[in-house]
């Protein structure tokens, strides 16, 4: 079964419903994975250094932790950034994303952290909602494939495929075009 993708209400409602042990690392955690639409293995394994601040800010996703075995850099929004520096609190090295006691996540155990804050909000979702959510909301807003492709790290247009739903709001803007 995909991964449900989130309209931009349904964002804003799982960020009002977030609580718990420290609300606000919780909603940049989501937020980083709405923004980046990576996978939680590279989530887990973000290093504060893969951040790049220049002129155009970055998030480098090393090769050791892709699923392709191969870098790519994804350039980073606003809420992106807002969303490291919360969840970077300070820190200068060591991993990005940190569970209770200052310990990096696993995948898996990052995995079941995105399930229980989806649950937590009564909405069905993963970690994959997010990049099935921002491709999906990529293309809606027009971007070609090959860059959805780039950005999501997939090696092939068919595996990019996957992960873009058409949503009724696409489907509407397209009927208004061909009217």
């Amino acid at each position: 079964m995909k991964a449900v993708i989130h309209s931009e209400a349904e964002r804003v409602l799982i960020l009002d419903r977030v609580s718990g042990h420290n609300p606000e690392k919780a909603k940049a955690l989501l937020q980083l994975s709405w923004a980046t639409g990576l996978r939680c293995a590279e989530i887990a394994g973000l290093l504060v250094t893969d951040i790049v601040y220049s002129d155009n800010p970055k998030l480098v996703v090393r090769a050791a932790i892709s699923k392709t075995n191969e870098a790519r850099e994804i350039p980073l929004s606003a809420s992106a950034l807002h969303a490291i520096h919360i969840l970077a609190d300070k820190r200068t090295s060591g991993h990005l994303v940190l569970g209770r006691q200052d310990k990096p996540y696993t995948p898996h155990s990052l995995s079941e952290r995105f399930k229980k804050l989806y649950s937590s909000a009564g909405i069905k979702g993963s970690t994959y909602s997010g990049r099935r959510s921002l491709a999906t909301r990529l293309v809606d807003e027009g971007a070609p494939l090959p860059v959805v492709q780039r950005i999501l790290g997939h090696k092939n247009l068919t595996s990019t495929m996957h992960y873009i739903g058409v949503t009724d709001s696409m489907v509407s803007k397209w009927m208004q075009k061909a009217a």
